[in-house]
């Protein structure tokens, strides 16, 4: 295997292994660690590939934030949300993605206790969602921007 082989095929992998954790009901402190080392070790992998694209460092900032926030590490979560926007808006990507960059940092925003800056990129990412036109992705940001009203009307 090359080494663009090697970085291809631990980009994907890793991500899925950080996603498998994301999606467990439960963790130890041991999987929560191996949840991070392999949302940053996927993207590692993207940054050392000569075909990432914006889009591709938007979904791992994403993934990372989600991450952190999942762990409640507010300042790590919005750390990566911030990037995940600041590239979504400079590449000018769709709105599925730049309405999760959104939906991630209002996620890490709520964390830290900021509801008023939450509530903007809350109100930011429906306005994009609405702009969403492949409809498995609209569902898709949809229920995560469902779950944060939730969160929101818990606080």
């Amino acid at each position: 295997m090359t080494e663009a082989e090697a970085h291809q095929h631990f980009a994907a992998a890793c991500f899925d292994e950080a996603w498998t954790w994301l999606e467990k009901e439960s963790r130890t402190e041991k999987e929560d660690e191996r949840m991070v080392a392999a949302a940053q070790a996927s993207l590692y992998h993207w940054l050392n590939r000569g075909d990432c694209t914006e889009q591709n460092l938007s979904i791992g900032y994403w993934q990372i934030s989600r991450v952190y926030a999942v762990l409640e590490r507010a300042q790590e979560a919005r750390a990566y949300a911030e990037r995940c926007v600041a590239v979504s808006e400079k590449a000018n990507l769709t709105a599925f993605f730049t309405g999760f960059a959104y939906e991630a940092l209002c996620r890490s925003l709520l964390l830290d206790g900021e509801r008023d800056e939450a509530a903007a990129c809350m109100d930011m990412a429906k306005s994009l969602e609405a702009k969403v036109t492949v409809p498995g992705d609209r569902e898709m940001l949809a229920k995560d921007l469902q779950e944060l009203e939730a969160a929101f009307s818990k606080e």
